[in-house]
């Protein structure tokens, strides 16, 4: 059974399991040929290369093919984890589409962590332990250079559903062009997409735009329309397939009998003739408009069908929306609603990415072939008429490899370089990277939603709005502050994201065969294209046999799966099925053979008006859909799951009031169709950790989302075997008193990341100012929020003597030692000995490294390394300013079975260093509540307050941190924490757990009363300066605090001396670089406003860039530059030699000005 841990990830590890199962052999079949022609010495040359098949590995060395390689040793060498991939391409001559396959290297593809290529695949939590992996671990990730990378879940609109959209953009697109249009996102079967937008004209037109290769095609409707159905010419089947039957439609019904009239002639080689110049590469010389005009209906109109009649179906169906929309009789579809949306999964677009890159390797070697017949046309064509295998083998040889290093420089980088766009909106934010600060914001990187980059730099606030078609999908909680608030969401705990689609099943055809039957046999009326067969690849269709269909389309609602019009039934018959389905794709009626992740939403006929959605049957078994489980109301009780756009149409509960319904009635009229499972489900992992979070104030609820993944804790367990850059770890966590069942069920205790704390709130010695905590000085030598902070050094020789390049560009070879190689002679022939000391740097080894638990200060040498045959040597310091441990030192390469140990010389080594990080003044802690504060003091627990068992708190804080905030979460849970120490067991925090009837005051004041406190949690105090008791009660209580990674050792940033800028003599930027603090206007303003002027000019001038001057000044203009010499004056200008002291930018910005003839008057008195 899957963990609910491991369960965080599993959509990213579905979906790269599906791409590698099915998605890439689809990417295959639809891999556009490509062709080329020219004439050789005696015929005319024809070579068509077209690519039959893809194959990828497990993970191997480069190096060395029959050695593995596993996830932990590619972090710990900084190396990218991937598999080897390869290539067969079909090679065609003369019309011969066979002659023989070719198969290449592609390059190395990287592999996600636990997937079905993954060698930690299938394994256990004792086999990853033996791996050096986590016990939990999730996978889902990419190993890239040794960061770990994730693909992001990106919302995208939903496909093969046809959305009618407002745009006032759309009116500069040419003469007639109207805001309205209909736009369908429809997906291959390899999950690349192609967008079609039909748009509406004034003149009662329609224009379809097909976005090819990033150009835009503007074709009439009329022109489509007749290509798929030569015969389209009786007026009665153009008013039951695109119109709604109004007297405003006849203008649209003569426009397009008037378009019409002009492409009856040939309307396929008038499609073809726009669409040629983009598609001569991919067939033969001689095709005709004919041919390119059928390439472009198959690849590029609804893809998502394979049927002419289909094709004609989808069309005819966006048609009727658009009049509908145009006319007041439906509303607009909201993009921005996750009813309408869908998400883009790591597979999906890996396949549409791997089979763009290979098609742009035929289209790079057929450019090749033509560069070589055109500079040697005799022996070009005679390496293809003889060697036309081992030739086109050749120069594929030199394009297809690079194929698995772009794939990995996506992932690395996260930017899309494209040559068509693959249908999105963006080219950057692809990628992010798994950051393990601690376990929170591990996990929360997998649940994570973003609306897409281009969406940042909108100012529009209209796609950040939370609407209430994300109930349950979206967690409204877990959300930033800030520019990301709003587009970067989180998936709610309960969500589930649908991977494997139905169509792509075993039993894909039996399925919807079944499915088609139950909607026949439930009173459905099929299309024509039913009785072909249903996904039949058929030819061009006709006219005969469609009225019918159409004129059901018409007077009925329409029947969809997946963007394939099935038929179409009356509103009753409609509603009929959609009950009758539910009831055969819950759990206990799964055997029939219903897809449980079907979404069926019927969208009831509510009147012809602009508020109205357009009506019909929409069924969905597709991938990347967002499903949630739900209960059905009935007397079983079943869990359904259901999909965003299909829970529009439902009554939710969000109590269990309605479960006892009539199940076999359809006729009952209920208010509820389905209940929620639990009041949670809305929220998020990281919303669900909070702990009585819904008697907070919202705003407090997000900052914890926030704080809660900046904490310190426990990362990882297996430290020694990583190589993070920095990694942050607590010395002292404990499991927390109060947590909500979510906690409890994501095992987090093996990660806890917190400390239960003895916290009295009360206004104490004025050190507990604005926000502001006391910690009390023995809780903190007990170790109190004791931390640690890991970092690792990589050390490259081989990029070091890149840098160190002689005059003449020679690289010297350097190795990792330490010995003193200069010898000097010894008298009475004895043997020379070592002219000075032993080794090099005397804190290190012989290896030149230093050993494990080692202390390193600021300046002492790190490693060592000398230059082969030469004496010198190199040595890298420790740059920090502070103290540091050795915890681990690596050799970083691969040593070959055969070698001899002795015989390897290494390169390349990474140095773990350990940063003790106990609290200091200005450090950051919270509780889970979002009442963030800084240490002010430690406190003496001989002066700090006690109760009347002696009992001193461990930290001390403001009662003004309340009022304000609101978070009465943190008061109740001091109270439930008190109540379950003295009680010996932990409570549960779950949200909306306690009602009006059930007070969790009244819960927990009960049981402080048992135990003898008092019952609001409140105790009498004294005084540890005066041993007083205090007039007023102190409320004292457990909250379970957080120390947060934002500490001053970080950020401190004071210098007196260091590095200037050469130009303007001021201190550099950056603390990185010993830089100094960068004081703005708004800081220079407020330290005014204090008095302290002398402060400004020490640290502004004396400390920065002071700057001692002797000049000329002209007492009468003030000028410094004079056109006489000093000891003499004319026309009664007098020269003063003058000693100032000035800040260097002011000379500096006074000979600029110069430069552009303007003089800055300097008045000088004694």
């Amino acid at each position: 059974m899957v963990r609910l841990m491991q369960s965080a990830a599993v959509h990213h590890l579905h979906s790269f399991n599906q791409f590698l199962q099915h998605d890439l052999s689809s990417a295959v079949d639809c891999a556009l040929p490509h062709e080329c022609a020219f004439d050789g010495c005696h015929e005319r040359l024809q070579v068509m290369l077209q690519m039959t098949a893809i194959a990828i590995d497990y993970p191997i060395l480069n190096k060395d093919p029959q050695t593995i390689i596993t996830p932990r040793e590619c972090r710990e060498r900084k190396i990218t984890y991937s598999a080897p991939m390869t290539a067969s391409f079909k090679c065609g001559m003369n019309g011969i589409d066979d002659r023989g396959t070719i198969t290449r290297t592609a390059g190395y593809l990287p592999i996600m962590v636990l997937s079905n290529r993954c060698h930690l695949s299938g394994l256990d939590e004792a086999g990853l332990v033996a791996a050096r992996e986590e016990c939990d671990e999730l996978g889902g990730y990419f190993i890239i250079n040794g960061l770990e990378k994730v693909l992001r879940l990106i919302q995208v609109p939903m496909r093969n559903m046809p959305m009618a959209i407002q745009r006032p953009v759309y009116r500069g697109r040419g003469a007639f062009y109207t805001q309205y249009a209909v736009t369908m996102r429809c997906a291959r079967s390899d999950q690349s997409t192609c967008t079609m937008t039909l748009h509406y004209l004034s003149n009662g037109s329609m224009r379809l735009r097909v976005s090819v290769r990033k150009q835009d095609l503007m074709i009439p409707l009329v022109v489509v329309l007749n290509a798929l159905m030569p015969d389209l010419y009786d007026q009665g089947n153009f008013s039951h397939a695109i119109s709604t039957g109004t007297p405003r439609d006849e203008g649209s019904k003569q426009s397009f009998f008037t378009n019409q009239s002009s492409t009856k002639a040939n309307p396929l080689a008038l499609l073809g003739t726009m669409c040629a110049s983009l598609f001569r590469q991919n067939l033969p010389e001689d095709a005709d408009d004919d041919v390119f005009g059928l390439f472009f209906l198959e690849r590029y109109i609804a893809v998502h069908v394979n049927s002419w009649s289909a094709k004609q179906d989808v069309l005819a169906l966006m048609s009727r929306k658009l009049h509908s929309f145009v006319h007041a009789k439906c509303c607009e579809d909201n993009m921005d609603s996750v009813s309408h949306q869908e998400l883009l999964m790591p597979g999906h677009i890996l396949s549409a990415y791997i089979r763009e890159k290979m098609e742009d390797t035929l289209g790079q070697s057929i450019a090749h072939m033509r560069r070589d017949a055109k500079n040697d046309l005799t022996h070009s064509s005679l390496n293809i008429h003889q060697n036309i295998l081992p030739y086109c083998s050749k120069i594929l040889g030199r394009y297809v490899g690079v194929v698995g290093s772009k794939i990995s420089s996506f992932i690395a980088s996260g930017n899309l370089i494209s040559s068509s766009g693959l249908d999105l909106q963006q080219t950057t934010g692809f990628a992010i990277v798994a950051e393990r600060l601690n376990k929170w914001r591990y996990l929360s990187h997998f649940r994570s939603v973003h609306r897409g980059q281009f969406f940042t730099t909108m100012k529009t606030t209209s796609v950040r709005k939370l609407l209430p078609e994300a109930w349950g999908f979206l967690c409204p909680v877990h959300t930033p502050d800030g520019a990301p608030c709003g587009l970067l969401s989180h998936i709610s705990a309960k969500t589930h994201v649908v991977c494997n689609s139905s169509n792509m099943a075993a039993n894909t055809k039996n399925w919807r065969i079944l499915l088609i039957d139950i909607l026949i046999s439930l009173g459905m009326l099929p299309t024509r294209t039913l009785s072909l067969g249903y996904g039949a690849k058929n030819g061009r269709a006709n006219s005969t046999g469609c009225t019918t269909s159409w004129k059901c389309m018409s007077d009925h609602l329409h029947v969809c799966l997946d963007g394939f019009v099935l038929g179409s039934a009356p509103d009753e018959v409609c509603a009929n099925i959609s009950w009758v389905l539910r009831r055969l794709k819950v759990k206990a009626f799964s055997a029939i053979g219903i897809d449980t992740t079907l979404e069926i939403a019927h969208v009831k006929q509510q009147g012809l008006s602009a508020s109205c959605p357009f009506s019909g049957l929409y069924l969905f078994s597709q991938p990347a859909r967002l499903v949630r489980p739900v209960l059905q109301c009935g007397l079983t009780a079943q869990i359904e799951l259901i999909g965003p756009f299909e829970q529009s149409t439902l009554q939710i509960s969000c109590t269990k009031s309605g479960l006892s319904l009539p199940e076999d009635n359809i006729s009952t009229i209920v208010t509820e169709t389905h209940a929620e499972i639990d009041p949670t489900v809305m929220l998020s992992f990281l919303a669900s950790l909070t702990p009585f979070s819904d008697f907070n104030q919202s705003p407090r609820n997000m900052y914890q989302c926030q704080m809660g993944k900046q904490t310190m804790g426990t990362p990882s367990h297996s430290f020694y075997h990583r190589g993070d850059h920095k990694m942050y770890r607590l010395l002292t966590p404990q499991s927390p008193l109060v947590c909500t069942r979510d906690y409890h069920n994501l095992t987090l205790d093996l990660n806890a990341q917190g400390t239960n704390s003895i916290v009295a709130v009360v206004s104490y010695t004025g050190y507990d100012m604005e926000d502001a905590m006391i910690i009390n000085k023995s809780a903190f030598e007990r170790g109190f929020g004791h931390g640690t902070v890991y970092k690792t050094l990589l050390v490259d020789l081989t990029a070091e003597a890149e840098r160190r390049k002689g005059p003449l560009g020679k690289t010297s070879l350097l190795c990792f030692g330490n010995k003193n190689t200069v010898m000097k002679p010894a008298n009475n022939g004895a043997k020379n000995t070592a002219d000075g000391p032993e080794y090099v740097a005397p804190m290190l080894g012989e290896d030149g490294l230093p050993s494990v638990g080692q202390k390193i200060g600021p300046g002492d040498p790190l490693w060592c390394a000398f230059v082969e045959n030469c004496n010198e040597h190199i040595i890298g310091a420790h740059k920090d300013t502070e103290n540091a441990y050795v915890d681990a030192i690596r050799f970083l390469g691969h040593l070959p079975c055969n070698e001899n140990r002795k015989d390897i010389t290494q390169h390349r080594a990474s140095i773990t260093l350990r940063y003790p990080r106990r609290p200091v003044i200005g450090d950051k802690f919270s509780s889970r509540h979002g009442q963030k504060g800084v240490l002010s003091v430690l406190w003496p627990e001989c002066d700090m307050p006690f109760c009347e068992s002696g009992l001193t708190p461990d930290i001390i804080i403001n009662p003004h941190a309340f009022p304000s905030r609101m978070t009465i979460g943190m008061l109740i849970e001091s109270m439930a924490g008190k109540s379950a120490a003295s009680c010996g067991r932990f409570h549960d925090g779950t949200p909306f757990a306690f009602q009006e009837h059930r007070k969790a005051v009244d819960f927990f004041g009960s049981q402080l009363c048992a135990a003898g406190y008092e019952y609001f949690g409140s105790e009498p105090v004294y005084s540890g300066l005066s041993g007083l008791l205090m007039r007023m009660e102190i409320f004292v209580g457990i909250v379970y605090y957080q120390r947060l990674r934002h500490m001053v050792s970080d950020k401190s940033q004071v210098r007196g001396t260091g590095p200037v800028h050469p130009l303007t003599q001021q201190p550099v930027k950056g603390r990185k670089r010993h830089g100094g603090i960068r004081l703005g206007e708004m800081e220079r303003d407020s330290l005014l406003a204090h008095g302290i002027s002398f402060l400004l000019h020490d640290r502004l001038v004396i400390c920065s860039d002071s700057h001692p001057a002797r000049v000329f000044v002209d007492t009468r203009c003030g000028a410094v530059l004079a056109l006489h010499p000093p000891n003499s004056s004319g026309k009664g200008h007098i020269l003063t030699l003058a000693s100032i002291t000035i800040p260097y930018v002011f000379r500096y910005l006074k000979n600029e000005l110069a430069g552009m003839n303007i003089c800055i008057g300097l008045f000088y008195e004694k």
